[in-house]
């Protein structure tokens, strides 16, 4: 936990560093706009995550969760199970992400 902690930490600061200090902000609008709708993007993935797994397709002559048919028609043949979980993770990330940069660009914005 304190490894981990200070990992954060420090990730913290160089953020710190590179946008207050150093004036680049740029590069950190995804994640601006991803914190302007992250309450929304929290709830919204978690329907998605559940729907992807109560939906079904058929595939050969079974039915398997579209969560299942993504995963192995896309993901598991770019490689070990490790690094396809890994970008199978990251295209669901970048999808919040691009949902809310859209949100963010027509300034809607969703508050508790």
């Amino acid at each position: 936990m304190l490894f981990t902690s200070g990992l954060a930490f420090l990730a913290l600061a160089l953020c710190w560093l590179v946008i207050d200090g150093l004036g680049r902000r740029r590069w950190a609008m995804p994640f601006v706009a991803f914190g302007r709708n992250a309450i929304l993007a929290f709830f919204l993935s978690g329907i998605m995550a559940r729907l992807l797994g109560l939906i079904r397709v058929p595939r050969g002559d079974t039915t398997v969760s579209l969560q299942s048919a993504i995963w192995h028609g896309a993901f598991e043949p770019l490689g070990p199970a490790e690094l396809a979980s890994l970008l199978f993770a990251l295209s669901f990330l970048l999808l919040w992400i691009g949902i809310a940069w859209v949100l963010y660009r027509r300034r809607i914005f969703f508050k508790v």
